[in-house]
C-alpha cells in the first residue's frame, strides 16, 4: 500500500501526495462511482464522483498520458 496523505472527505474532491516509484495506474470504484484516480511516480492521487461514460474517458486518457510518460523515459535514456 502507498504510504500517502490525504485531504478531503470520501465521496469529495481530495488530493493525496504519492511517493514516486515505477509507473502503475489505479483507478478504483465503488457502487456510487467514486473515483480514486493516482500514479505512483510521484503525481496527484485525485478522488473525485463521476458518471460512467466520464470514467471511462479519463481511464483512456491515463493509459494515453503513461504511454507518453513511459515513451518520454526511454527517449531520455537513449533505448
Amino acid at each position: 500500500m502507498m504510504d500517502s496523505k490525504r485531504f478531503g472527505q470520501p465521496g469529495q474532491t481530495g488530493i493525496e501526495a504519492a511517493p514516486a516509484a515505477s509507473t502503475q495506474l489505479r483507478v478504483d470504484i465503488n457502487v456510487v462511482h467514486d473515483v480514486t484516480l493516482s500514479t505512483s511516480r510521484g503525481l496527484t492521487r485525485l478522488t473525485m464522483r463521476m458518471t460512467a461514460p466520464d470514467l471511462q474517458d479519463l481511464v483512456n486518457k491515463g493509459r494515453r498520458a503513461l504511454r507518453y510518460l513511459d515513451t518520454r523515459k526511454r527517449e531520455k535514456k537513449g533505448v
